[in-house]
């Protein structure tokens, strides 16, 4: 950072974490948080009057919460809950995969999982209606939590990394720490509480659009011209 005439970051953490180590430094960084394509991932009234969806978009593995989840969703598909998880993402190792496939096995039809390209993630994130990011150790500004707003869909983070940058806890979401009981809790409200869930959802489609393409390039446009004298 000191050979650096500017630097990006997108997430405060790092710049507040940089504070701590060396706050002069930080003058050098601007924030540019990364973006959505509103316009692919557009917002549809929702219903969530019935059987709640809740997908999980992301590889499957330790760092972004797999275990977590599976851990909570067993606990609430025990005790009764009209609810299902979608879950959409690669899985790398074999390890992964043999518990993920004990997971589906125990609950083949409460549970599914299935790995999309770009292109077909929209029409996973509308058959769904709850997004879940659970990162346990770090994050930036997640691309599957800024898609699943576009899309209109509350969101249950952890206040990891960057996620606090985008979910603001009651407003488009909740934000937990990435404890399995905190997770069980958060969906257990959004069963008891069907009406503030559309809320969320407004709430969602707005925080989306500060973040478009548009006002992205916007930023990069203004520290390229900072940094070239322009």
């Amino acid at each position: 950072m000191r050979n650096c005439t500017a630097v990006v970051a997108v997430d405060t953490n790092f710049i507040n974490w940089m504070r701590t180590v060396e706050y002069k430094l930080t003058d050098k960084v601007h924030y540019i948080p990364n973006y959505v394509d509103t316009r692919l991932f557009s917002w549809r009234e929702p219903d969530f009057s019935g059987c709640l969806n809740f997908i999980y978009p992301r590889r499957l593995y330790e760092a972004r919460g797999m275990y977590i989840v599976m851990d909570a969703f067993s606990i609430l598909f025990d005790r009764g809950y009209n609810v299902r998880l979608r879950l959409v993402g690669q899985v790398d190792s074999p390890e992964d995969n043999r518990a993920l496939q004990a997971f589906l096995n125990r609950y083949p039809t409460m549970a599914s999982w299935t790995e999309k390209c770009f292109d077909e993630m929209v029409e996973e994130y509308r058959q769904c209606h709850v997004s879940l990011i659970p990162t346990v150790y770090s994050e930036g500004t997640s691309l599957s939590c800024l898609e699943s707003l576009g899309c209109g869909l509350p969101v249950i983070a952890t206040n990891v990394g960057g996620l606090p940058n985008l979910i603001i806890d009651g407003l488009n979401g909740r934000l937990i720490m990435p404890r399995c009981n905190e997770l069980v809790l958060a969906v257990e409200e959004c069963l008891q509480n069907r009406e503030e869930l559309y809320k969320w959802s407004r709430a969602a489609r707005e925080t989306a659009e500060l973040h478009s393409k548009d006002r992205w390039e916007a930023r990069w446009r203004s520290v390229i011209m900072e940094v070239c004298g322009l």
